[in-house]
C-alpha cells in the first residue's frame, strides 16, 4: 500500500516507472483525458494554465483513459503525438489507465474517495446527452467523464474537484486553484528523514516511527499519538510534515501488546461503507485490550527515550494527539507535567466522561498549554461532554483554547477516511504549527 498519493506507482506516457513524489510541495491538477471527446478542447486551457502558473507551482498532470466511450483509442505514443502536435503539450503525460470501474487505477481510488464532491459547472446537461445516447452514468463518487479535474494542495491532499463541463478558465475553479497557489508550503525547507525503532516497555517490545529534520541538528520533541487505526501511511506523512517544521517526532504503536504495525488488516483509503465493518470487526477488539494507565505508563518510557537522543531536545516535550490518542494526550501530560509543555487534542473522543479514569479529570495536574478541537456531532464526544471540559477548563486556570470545528466530522484530520475534511485540516495543522512554535522553539 502506497504511503500517500506519492507514492502511488505510476508511469509516464513513455513507459518510464515515475511517481508524483518528484512534485511534492507543488500544486497538482489532475485531469483524466481523452483525444476524441467534445471536451479535448480543454487541452489548450490546460497547457496556457500550466505555461502561466508553472513558476506557481503549478503541475498538470494528464491522465489519458479510454473508459468513457472509447474515446482514448489511440496508444501511448500516438496520445502524445497527437497532444503535443494539436495544442502543444507540455504538462506531464502519464500512460493510459483505468479511472472507474472495477479495475480502477490506485490512483483514482485515492482520488474519488478523498474528494466524492464535484463542484464547477453543472453536470445536467451532461448527463441527459450521455443517457440520450444510451452511455451508462457513474454513480457517485466515480469520474462521470472526461476531463474532471481534482486539485492537490502543496501538502498532497486532495482539496477540490471539479466537474467535466468546467472550462479551464472558470472563473470558480481559476479562484480555487490560485487560492492553493497562493499557500506556502506547509513545509519550512527542512528535509526529513525517518527511521523505525523498537522500544522496550514492562510490557514488551513498543514498534514506534520517528520523523526528524535531516542533516542534524537538535529539535524540540513531539510525541504523536495515533487515533483507533492504528500506525498506518496517513500518520507517517503527518509526522512527516509536522518534523519538516522543526521537530523530533516519535509516533509509538499504543496497540503494540496485541501486534505491529499496521494493527488491522485494512485497505486504505477506507470506504464510507466500510466504516461499521472496521469500528466493530477491527478497531473495538483493539480498543476493548486497551489499558490508558498501562498506555501512561509506557510514555514515561517514551520520554526516557527521547532525553537520551541527540536530535531531540526533550525539555519540554509537546504532544499532539488524535481520536483515543487525543484523550491519552491529556492524561500523559497530568503524569508528566514537568515534562509536557503543550497538548493538541484532535476530535478525542469521551475526553469528559462521569468515570473516575476520565481525561478531564487530570486538568488538575497540568501545567502544559491546551488546544482541543471538537468534531461537529461526534457521539463519542456529545454535547454534555464538552460542556463538561469547558466547565473543567475554566476552573483548572490553565491557558486553553476549545472549539468545535463546523461541519468536519470525528477523524476530519484523516485523509484515508470518509470523514475527512480539508479545510478542518488545514485549520489543525495552524494551530499545531502556532501551539508548538510559541511553546516549544521559545523555550528550546
Amino acid at each position: 500500500m502506497a504511503s500517500s498519493i506519492y507514492d502511488i506507482p505510476l508511469r509516464s506516457i513513455t513507459g518510464k516507472d515515475v511517481s508524483l513524489k518528484e512534485f511534492e510541495g507543488k500544486v497538482l491538477l489532475i485531469v483524466n483525458v481523452a483525444s476524441k471527446c467534445g471536451q479535448t478542447k480543454q487541452y489548450a486551457g490546460l497547457e496556457k494554465l500550466y505555461a502561466q502558473y508553472r513558476d506557481a507551482g503549478l503541475v498538470v498532470a494528464g491522465f489519458p483513459s479510454n473508459d468513457f466511450a472509447e474515446q482514448e483509442p489511440g496508444s501511448n505514443a500516438e496520445i502524445m503525438e497527437f497532444c503535443r502536435t494539436n495544442f502543444g503539450v507540455e504538462f506531464p503525460m502519464f500512460e493510459k489507465i483505468k479511472v472507474s470501474g472495477a479495475e480502477k487505477h490506485p490512483l483514482y481510488k485515492t482520488l474519488t474517495t478523498a474528494r466524492a464532491a464535484v463542484e464547477g459547472a453543472p453536470t445536467a446537461a451532461l448527463r441527459e446527452k450521455l443517457s440520450g445516447r444510451g452511455i451508462p452514468l457513474n454513480p457517485a463518487p466515480e469520474v462521470l467523464w472526461n476531463f474532471e479535474k481534482f486539485i492537490v494542495s502543496r501538502a498532497g491532499e486532495v482539496v477540490r474537484r471539479f466537474s467535466s463541463p468546467t472550462q479551464p478558465e472558470d472563473p470558480d475553479f481559476l479562484a480555487a486553484l490560485k487560492a492553493e497557489l497562493d499557500k506556502a508550503p506547509l513545509q519550512e525547507g527542512l528535509a526529513v528523514e525517518t527511521a523505525e525503532v523498537d522500544i522496550k516497555t514492562q510490557d514488551g517490545t513498543c514498534d514506534c516511527f520517528i520523523a526528524r529534520p535531516a542533516g542534524g541538528g537538535k529539535y524540540p520533541a513531539v510525541l504523536f499519538f495515533m487515533d483507533a487505526y492504528g500506525p498506518r501511511a496517513r500518520l507517517y506523512d503527518m509526522a512527516k510534515t509536522l518534523a519538516a517544521q522543526g521537530y523530533y517526532v516519535l509516533l509509538p504503536n499504543l496497540f503494540y501488546r496485541v501486534r505491529r504495525a499496521p494493527v488491522v488488516s485494512l485497505s486504505f483509503p477506507i470506504r464510507r461503507d466500510q466504516v461499521q465493518d472496521a469500528i466493530q470487526n477491527h478497531l473495538m477488539p483493539l480498543i476493548q485490550c486497551y489499558s490508558p494507565a498501562s498506555g501512561v505508563r509506557d510514555a514515561g518510557v517514551f520520554l526516557e527515550f527521547l532525553a537520551r537522543q541527540k536530535e531531540a531536545d526533550a525539555g519540554r516535550v509537546g504532544i499532539t494527539g488524535y481520536c483515543m490518542g487525543g484523550g491519552m494526550a491529556l492524561r500523559v501530560a497530568g503524569r508528566y507535567s514537568e515534562r509536557i509543555a503543550a497538548v493538541a487534542s484532535f476530535h478525542g473522543g469521551n475526553l469528559a466522561t462521569q468515570e473516575p479514569e476520565s481525561p478531564h479529570r487530570q486538568l488538575g495536574n497540568i501545567k502544559a498549554e491546551l488546544y482541543i478541537a471538537h468534531a461537529d456531532n461526534d457521539r463519542s464526544m456529545p454535547e454534555e461532554q464538552i460542556e463538561r471540559l469547558h466547565d473543567a477548563l475554566e476552573q483548572s486556570g490553565l491557558k486553553y483554547a476549545a472549539e468545535v470545528y463546523k461541519d468536519a466530522p470525528h477523524g476530519f484530520t484523516m485523509s484515508d477516511l470518509p470523514a475527512y475534511n480539508p479545510a478542518a485540516l488545514e485549520k489543525h495543522w495552524a494551530h499545531v504549527f502556532d501551539l508548538f512554535a510559541r511553546t516549544l522553539k521559545k523555550a528550546s
